[in-house]
């Protein structure tokens, strides 16, 4: 008691006001709802959040949505200019033609400039990207959650089927390492999908649980419609959506033929969130326009995210490769659309067993533990059954790279010696393909043409 009341003294003395500790709670609880609500009153802000909005929105004509993304930027670049030290110098935007006068951001420029780039009166939490050529933390606004994304609620409105029983093929990084059903859903871990007799099993657990719908990465998705061909098995599924992978053609006639229902491309990101889709003809990828202003420059497609306060992103380029279209859908939409995504793909790779091992979670390893901060991006090589090599691109500064033999140990506490042998080679640039396009595994070896 005695050194409580010693302290008030001193503030008082020193000309310091005291505040109870509650009145100091209340006043930082105001903060935090005063930034949260910040700019979710503004008229562009509020009907994006809106999903009645987003319902009718959709139909508007290309000109009027255009008009609505210009009056997302100018809010956002004057909230970046008042907010943030990296946007400070942003000129006056009249126009969507004067995004030009502002520079790319990069993922390097974000790891180098990251407190600068941050919002000081808007809070948010950290998102690692897991793009496909490099890695970078984000900060996105706390009220761009999952559950308040209803740009991706608006495209699951497109599947014209009930969503009640949901199954999930994802990586074990975000479900866990088992099969888990409930009366809604059921988890599919894509790492424990190795051979054919997992394929079947996985096929007979769908079969059961009859699901509305499947979310999933494309080559599992292919995995299993190759063995339900093969063995004669008809899953009855509702629609089947296809996310955070490329979706070839062949790979869609495969799944299409063997789910017997339709395959909708989906493409989003960790730190973007939902931004485009396929609709019920197929074509080409509506643009979730409302939210994301897309560019394109030598292929490179440049996102400005209009919803992220926290920190700002206007022109990134989150290093996907793709194509704007000009044509015009006809489902009727004024939404614009992208053409093709060449972007992220993970592969299979071959084991010493013969079984195959889908190579996300070895790639997230090596993207988000700390022992890999000095690698900007990676690509595997197998040219061999049980063999791979792992190709490491470093940082252009970093200034130490560590010892290969600690990392290959790294990397064996979690892939079993009888399965591959790991071999790691630090690179000066990756291996691209005549287009230009970066593929994460380079092999001739894959599960649907054993």
């Amino acid at each position: 008691m005695s050194f409580l009341l010693a302290s008030i003294k001193k503030r008082i003395l020193k000309g310091y006001p005291y505040y109870p500790y509650w009145f100091s709670r209340c006043y930082e609880l105001y903060r935090n709802i005063l930034a949260g609500l910040h700019g979710k009153f503004d008229r562009s802000y509020f009907r994006v959040w809106n999903p009645w909005f987003l319902d009718r929105s959709q139909w508007l004509s290309e000109e009027e949505i255009r008009c609505l993304q210009l009056e997302g930027l100018k809010n956002l670049v004057d909230h970046a200019r008042r907010n943030t030290r990296y946007y400070k110098g942003l000129p006056n935007i009249e126009s969507l033609d004067d995004l030009e006068k502002i520079p790319i951001l990069t993922k390097r420029e974000i790891r180098e400039n990251f407190n600068r780039l941050r919002a000081r009166n808007v809070p948010g939490f950290k998102v690692v990207t897991a793009g496909t050529v490099g890695k970078s933390t984000t900060i996105k606004d706390k009220r761009l959650s999952d559950r308040f994304d209803f740009g991706k609620q608006r495209f699951l409105s497109w599947y014209r089927t009930p969503l009640k029983r949901h199954c999930l093929l994802w990586s074990l990084y975000d479900i866990g390492k088992s099969i888990r059903q409930t009366s809604r859903h059921l988890y599919l871990p894509t790492d424990s999908l190795k051979t054919g007799e997992d394929a079947i099993y996985y096929l007979k657990l769908i079969e059961r649980f009859r699901p509305d719908f499947i979310q999933g990465y494309a080559n599992p998705l292919r995995f299993l419609a190759h063995y339900a061909l093969e063995e004669g098995i008809q899953p009855e599924v509702g629609v089947i959506q296809t996310d955070c992978e490329t979706l070839f053609p062949e790979a869609r006639k495969e799944i299409e033929r063997a789910f017997r229902c339709d395959v909708y491309n989906f493409y989003g990101s960790r730190e973007l969130g939902s931004m485009a889709q396929d609709c019920e003809a197929h074509g080409d990828l509506h643009i979730n326009a409302e939210r994301y202003i897309v560019e394109e420059a030598d292929d490179q497609l440049i996102f400005t995210d209009l919803l992220n306060y926290a920190m700002p992103l206007i022109r990134y380029e989150n290093q996907d490769t793709g194509k704007l279209s000009d044509r015009r859908c006809p489902c009727g939409r004024g939404l614009p659309t992208l053409r093709s995504i060449i972007g992220r793909t993970y592969d299979y790779l071959l084991t010493k067993k013969g079984t195959w091992m889908y190579i996300i979670f070895m790639d997230r390893l090596i993207k988000h533990h700390e022992l890999f901060d000095w690698v900007e991006s990676s690509q595997f090589k197998q040219v061999e059954k049980g063999k791979v090599t792992v190709l490491l691109k470093p940082w252009s500064d970093s200034e130490k790279i560590p010892n290969l033999n600690s990392l290959k140990r790294f990397l064996y506490q979690y892939v079993s010696r009888d399965e591959l042998d790991i071999f790691i080679e630090v690179v000066d640039s990756l291996i691209l393909t005549k287009s230009g396009k970066q593929i994460k595994v380079l092999t001739n070896l894959f599960p649907w043409k054993s």
